[in-house]
């Protein structure tokens, strides 16, 4: 096998799609494949996936890594950005280069960096920043540019800017058009949801503004499930359940809720869970002293309970699975397939029954032990 570049004292250094070669102060530039990318020698080399910064004497050019020009402009500055953009200066001014080959100017730009957007195909955001600290934001793909007027701009979707004036908060579109006023204390994004904060209160709002609660509770609201539609509310430490039109859909006693089914929350108050009928309005079955999660997945919640000094096993989708009628309970096989170990003592014959039931609630063993002999088998 033959080398791509011949044995050499010169510097070699592998760059983005090729090499440079750096010899008494001159590189030049090679494709992978070991051919001279350009006649041209250089004093200084940068390179992206895209470009490569040239420099000869006291001014830079840009060069494609397919090897033809940009242009045939030169620039007192290149600072190549991510894989494919780069931003040149002349005489104090920058400009940005935009996917359609065009500059755009960066008006009052001294300091600039890059937002991608990973969830929409890494596309590109510029931010600037003027001499006096104000930031403005220029979008790659279409050339649409805010000036530098805010404190901090930071981008949530490709036409939704989150903004900072004055230490408050406020939302923008990609045209600078108000959204939400720069009022707020905070603003948080999750999957198209907006969490505001003002004067200590929480509130929620999607994106397309189909629903707007104002903030009025006391911790961030959160889904109850996945529809969206019912939410987790909280007013002075307590939970209740709300629609996303901002009607309760319950009283406000809970201190804890977690999802169980449509219509069912699974809720806490001390010490005590519940399943409580949050359309209905009743609880629809025993109290339990304590739950411990077998499964929790979209498909279905298993659980270990433990009422009446028995634990059994519960399920949103199947029930109760496992009659709480034993003294201990636990699961031997997977989350997939569970396998139940569960155990009673007789009292009167000093006996344990030992039974292996599975995940649809079916005995399929039972195995008897006296005490001594589970005692050891417990200790082994």
């Amino acid at each position: 096998m033959s080398p791509v570049i011949p044995l050499t004292s010169a510097h070699i250094q592998a760059m983005p799609g090729g090499w440079t070669v750096e010899k008494e102060d001159s590189i030049r530039i090679y494709t992978l494949e070991g051919k001279l990318l350009s006649d041209s020698v250089f004093t200084e080399v940068a390179g992206n996936a895209d470009f490569y910064a040239v420099k000869k004497k006291d001014s830079w050019s840009i060069l494609r890594t397919n090897g033809t020009w940009f242009g045939s402009a030169t620039f007192d500055e290149v600072n190549l950005l991510g894989n494919h953009l780069f931003v040149v200066k002349q005489k104090k001014n920058l400009s940005a280069y935009s996917p359609g080959g065009k500059l755009i100017k960066l008006p009052e730009a001294e300091k600039i960096r890059l937002q991608l957007l990973s969830a929409y195909d890494n596309q590109s955001w510029i931010i600037l920043e003027n001499k006096r600290g104000k930031k403005g934001i220029l979008s790659v793909q279409n050339g649409a540019l805010l000036p530098p007027r805010y404190d901090d701009i930071q981008v949530w979707e490709p036409d939704l800017y989150k903004t900072e004036l004055k230490g408050k908060f406020g939302l923008v579109n990609a045209k600078g058009k108000i959204l939400l006023p720069a009022i707020y204390d905070g603003l948080d994004y999750q999957k198209g949801l907006i969490a505001t904060l003002k004067n200590g209160k929480f509130g929620l709002m999607n994106v397309s503004k189909s629903f707007t609660i104002p903030p009025q509770y006391s911790a961030l609201l959160r889904n109850y499930d996945q529809s969206g539609r019912v939410l987790i509310a909280a007013k002075a430490g307590r939970y209740g359940l709300i629609g996303a039109d901002n009607k309760p859909l319950s009283e406000f006693v809970f201190d804890e809720i977690q999802y169980w089914q449509n219509e069912v929350a699974l809720v806490r108050q001390d010490q005590t869970w519940y399943l409580y009928h949050f359309v209905e309005k009743r609880y629809i079955f025993k109290p339990i002293d304590f739950i411990e999660y077998i499964k929790q997945s979209p498909e279905e919640i298993v659980l270990k309970v433990y009422m009446d000094k028995m634990y059994g096993i519960l399920s949103n989708t199947k029930g109760q699975v496992v009659s709480c009628d034993y003294e201990d309970l636990a699961n031997v096989g997977s989350e997939t397939f569970p396998l139940y170990l569960g155990e009673k003592y007789i009292d009167d014959a000093d006996i344990y029954l030992v039974f292996y039931i599975n995940r649809e609630g079916q005995p399929m063993r039972r195995q008897i032990f006296n005490a001594n002999k589970y005692q050891r088998m417990l200790c082994d």
